[in-house]
C-alpha cells in the first residue's frame, strides 16, 4: 500500500526520500530581527525526523523592510539559515527555502527602478540561500504575494512592459525566474509556487496560467507548485473546512500537461490513502501536506 508516496523522486540533481512536500507554513518563529532560532530549528528537526520528503522553509522576506517574518536580505543570516538548513537534512529531508517580497503590496504603484530593485534583491536572496546550504529555492508568486499580483489582471492595471495582456503580467516573474537562474547557476533546483486559478471575477483563470507556465518551464524552473486563490479570494488560499479534500488537484492536474518539470499539488490533502491515489493516477507527482504535518509532524513515518 501506498507504494506511489513512498517513492523517491528526482527534481534535476536532487533526489528527494518520497513525494511528500511540507509547504511553507509561516510560524513567526524567527527572533525580531528576522533571524533564525532555535525554536525554528528544532520545530523543522521534528519534520525531518517524521520523515517528510521536501521541507520548504516559510515564507522568507527579501528584503529589509520591519516585519515579523524570517529574512533572507543579508549575509549576517547566512550561518543561522545554514544551520537551520543542516538540521533539516540530518534527519533526512530535503531544505528548500520560499523567497517572497515582504514590502509594500499592490502591483500599479512601483516604478520601474523599484521592480529592478525587487529583481536582484529576488536574486541576491537566492544565492544566499544556496550559500546557506539549501538543495532548492521556491519563489512565491502565489496567493497575495507581490508577484502572484502582477499576474492577475484583477491586481495588475499597468500599461507598461509589465501590465497588460498576460505575457505582459508573466514579464516580471519571467525576469526574476532569469535573473535567479543567472546567480545560482543552471544546476540548482528552481521550483515556482502559483495560483493555478483565483476563483473569482477578473483574477487569473487556469487558461491563463497553463500558458504561463511554458514560458516559466522555459525560462529555468524545475519544479511548479501549484495552489490558487489571490488577494481578493484568499479562501481558497486557506481552504477551510468546508472545502472537500484534494479540492486544488485538478489545477495541478492540468498543469502537468503542458510541461514536463514535477508538479507539486496542495490543498486540504491530510489523507495518505488520497495523497497516494493521487500520485497512482497521475494526477501530480507530489503531495503538500502543510496543515496535516503541522499536527502530526510523524505522519510521513506512519505511511
Amino acid at each position: 500500500m501506498l507504494e506511489a508516496l513512498r517513492n523517491p523522486i528526482r527534481i534535476k540533481n536532487l533526489e528527494i526520500r518520497n513525494r511528500i512536500v511540507m509547504p511553507p507554513m509561516v510560524t513567526n518563529f524567527s527572533s525580531v530581527t528576522g533571524s533564525v532560532t532555535r525554536q525554528l530549528i528544532e520545530y523543522h528537526v521534528e519534520r525531518s525526523k517524521g520523515g517528510v520528503g521536501l521541507q520548504i522553509v516559510e515564507s522568507t522576506q527579501i528584503g529589509s523592510e520591519p516585519t515579523a517574518r524570517l529574512k533572507i536580505h543579508s549575509d549576517t543570516l547566512i550561518p543561522g539559515l545554514n544551520e537551520l538548513a543542516e538540521s533539516i537534512r540530518m534527519w533526512g529531508a530535503k531544505p528548500g527555502i520560499q523567497l517572497n517580497y515582504g514590502g509594500a503590496r499592490g502591483a500599479d504603484p512601483l516604478s520601474s527602478d523599484q521592480i529592478s530593485g525587487i529583481i536582484e534583491d529576488f536574486s541576491s536572496a537566492a544565492l544566499r540561500a544556496k550559500m546557506a546550504g539549501f538543495d532548492l529555492v521556491e519563489i512565491h508568486a502565489a496567493h497575495t504575494a507581490l508577484l502572484g499580483q502582477f499576474l492577475s489582471p484583477r491586481n495588475n492595471h499597468r500599461s507598461d512592459e509589465w501590465g497588460g495582456n498576460w505575457e505582459k503580467r508573466a514579464s516580471l516573474v519571467l525576469a526574476v525566474i532569469r535573473r535567479v537562474r543567472e546567480k545560482i547557476g543552471n544546476d540548482f533546483p528552481l521550483s515556482l509556487r502559483i495560483s493555478g486559478d483565483e476563483f473569482i471575477e477578473g483574477g487569473k483563470t487556469i487558461e491563463e496560467t497553463e500558458r504561463m507556465v511554458l514560458l516559466f518551464e522555459k525560462a529555468g524552473i524545475d519544479l511548479l507548485h501549484v495552489s490558487a486563490g489571490g488577494a481578493d479570494s484568499k479562501e481558497w488560499t486557506g481552504l477551510p473546512m468546508v472545502f472537500p479534500r484534494g479540492a486544488l488537484v485538478h489545477l495541478a492536474e492540468r498543469i502537468k500537461k503542458w510541461v514536463k518539470v514535477p508538479v507539486v499539488t496542495v490543498g486540504r490533502i491530510n489523507d495518505p490513502l488520497l495523497a497516494d491515489r493521487i500520485i497512482q493516477e497521475g494526477r501530480a507527482d507530489l503531495v503538500s501536506m502543510g496543515r496535516a504535518l503541522f499536527a502530526d509532524p510523524y505522519l510521513p513515518g506512519e505511511i
